[in-house]
C-alpha cells in the first residue's frame, strides 16, 4: 500500500518522469491506478485501523494503571482520534506527502547532478492573461545571476513572442533577445531563422537538441512542459542542456529548470521555448473552475 502512495505523490512532484508519464498517459491509465489505489486502501484497511486501535487501547489502560481513571481519561480521549488517523494513513498519506516533498525538491531541484544552472520560470497567470508580459526567468549561476522576460507580440493570438534580456549581475546570457513563432514552429537570433519541432516530441535539430527519453511528451496534458534536453555531440557521447525538475508546491506557474551553461546559447534558447508553453500550462492551472469562483 506504500507503494501506492509513493508513486501517487512521485507524480506530482516529478510530473516529467516516467512513473507520471506511465500513470496519466490517457485516462485509462489514470483511472486503473486511481481504482487499484482504492482497492488496495479498503483492503488494508481493515488491517491497519484494528491494529492502530489496538495500540490506543493498550496505551490507554496503561496510562489508567499509572495515574488513575479519572487523569487519563482526558489524553485517552484526545488521543483517540489521533490514533484513528493512523489507522486511516492509506486515505491521506500521498495527499500529505506530495506537497512538503515537492517543496523540498522544488528549493534544492539542481544542487545534485553537477547542474551548472538553477532557473525558476515563471508563467502570467488567468488573471493576467491579456498581459504583454506572459513571463520571466531568473537564471542563477555560481558567479551572477540574469532575468529575461516573455512578451507577446500580439496579445490577441499569443503566437509571436520575444524573449529578451531584462536585467543582470555578473551574468549575462548568449542571446539577449530571442524570437519566437509558435505557429510555423521557429525561433531567431541575430537575424538567423531556424525551427523547432513539438510533435511528437520537443526537438531543436539545428542545435542538436533532443529529449533524453522521446517516450515523455513535452506538452503533456496533465501538468508542466516536460523537457529534459541532451546535446549529441556524436553517435555515442550527448552533453546536458536542460531539464525541467518541478513546479512550486504553492504556486503553479512556478517551474524550477536545471541547466549547464553553453557557448551556443542552447539552453537560452530551449529555455524560451519552455517558458511559452508554462505559460500556457500557468493560465489553464489557474483558471477558475466556473464563472462564480
Amino acid at each position: 500500500m506504500f507503494a501506492w502512495n509513493y508513486y501517487d505523490a512521485y507524480q506530482n512532484v516529478f510530473p516529467g518522469s516516467l512513473p507520471a508519464y506511465n500513470i496519466n498517459k490517457n485516462s485509462s491509465t489514470g483511472n486503473a491506478f486511481e481504482a487499484w489505489k482504492g482497492i488496495i486502501t479498503f483492503i488494508t484497511l481493515p488491517i491497519t485501523a484494528p491494529i492502530f486501535f489496538m495500540l490506543w487501547w493498550e496505551l490507554a489502560k496503561a496510562m489508567n494503571r499509572g495515574v488513575g481513571a479519572c487523569f487519563a481519561c482526558v489524553p485517552s480521549t484526545i488521543l483517540l482520534p489521533v490514533f484513528l488517523v493512523w489507522g486511516t494513513w492509506q486515505f491521506w498519506l500521498s495527499w500529505a506527502m506530495a506537497p512538503v516533498w515537492t517543496h523540498f525538491v522544488y528549493l534544492h531541484a539542481c544542487e545534485k547532478g553537477g547542474w551548472q544552472i538553477t532557473a525558476t520560470l515563471q508563467g502570467a497567470d488567468y488573471g493576467n492573461e491579456g498581459m504583454p508580459q506572459v513571463g520571466t526567468a531568473l537564471v542563477v549561476m555560481e558567479h551572477g545571476n540574469y532575468t529575461m522576460q516573455l512578451q507577446r507580440a500580439d496579445t490577441s493570438t499569443s503566437w509571436n513572442y520575444t524573449f529578451y534580456l531584462l536585467e543582470s549581475a555578473n551574468a549575462t546570457p548568449v542571446f539577449s533577445q530571442i524570437y519566437y513563432n509558435v505557429v510555423d514552429n521557429s525561433y531567431a537570433v541575430n537575424g538567423s531563422l531556424d525551427n523547432f519541432i513539438l510533435n511528437p516530441n520537443l526537438e531543436l535539430s539545428s542545435l542538436g537538441l533532443t529529449l533524453a527519453n522521446p517516450q515523455i511528451p513535452f506538452d503533456s496534458n496533465y501538468g508542466p512542459p516536460n523537457a529534459n534536453l541532451v546535446k549529441h555531440v556524436n553517435s555515442t557521447e550527448t552533453l546536458n542542456v536542460l531539464d525541467t525538475v518541478t513546479t512550486s508546491a504553492n504556486d503553479c506557474t512556478s517551474l524550477k529548470v536545471c541547466g549547464m551553461e553553453h557557448p551556443d546559447g542552447d539552453f537560452e534558447i530551449a529555455m524560451g521555448i519552455v517558458l511559452i508553453y508554462q505559460y500556457y500550462y500557468a493560465v489553464s492551472c489557474t483558471t477558475p473552475s466556473s464563472s462564480s469562483d
